[in-house]
């Protein structure tokens, strides 16, 4: 089993980088058009921040064994690095399909929180090898999605 876990590489920040950029650009041009005009590019230039915000950061998973409980440590950003650690204790983990791509979120009693998203199917599948892989049980609980029945 590898140590870490790594969610982002250049190619996947470059793509993040060149959706804020385009999103930035048409919040400039939407200035120098007329106002009942400009939504038009406003409105999507918002809403491409949203996945280029996912895209960006980089996200390290590695595993903690402490004697009483382990620990999960998640690591966020290239730069500016920011850890946090979530005990395992009681946890179940949920592969959420999401308009083409995975979301990867831990269920505690306390609440959610959420591993990765805008992930590949087959990277959501690789990362519950892994977590399963260092969990001290064997493997992580799971979780069924609830999907919508469909449109009505």
């Amino acid at each position: 089993m590898a140590e870490t876990f790594v969610i982002g590489n250049p190619l996947r920040a470059s793509i993040g980088l060149l959706l804020l950029s385009g999103s930035l650009l048409a919040l400039w041009t939407s200035r120098t058009i007329e106002l009942g005009i400009a939504w038009t590019t406003v409105v999507p230039a918002v809403l491409l921040v949203i996945p280029a915000g996912a895209l960006l950061p980089r996200r390290v998973f590695s595993w903690h064994t402490r004697k009483p409980d382990p620990t999960l440590e998640l690591t966020d950003g290239w730069l500016w690095r920011r850890c946090l650690a979530l005990p395992i204790a009681n946890t179940e983990v949920e592969i959420v399909p999401t308009a083409g791509f995975c979301a990867v979120i831990l269920h505690r009693h306390d609440g959610a929180r959420t591993l990765a998203t805008w992930i590949r199917p087959r990277t959501a599948t690789r990362l519950l090898l892994w977590l399963d892989a260092g969990h001290p049980k064997g493997a992580f609980p799971r979780r069924i999605p609830v999907l919508p029945v469909g449109d009505r």
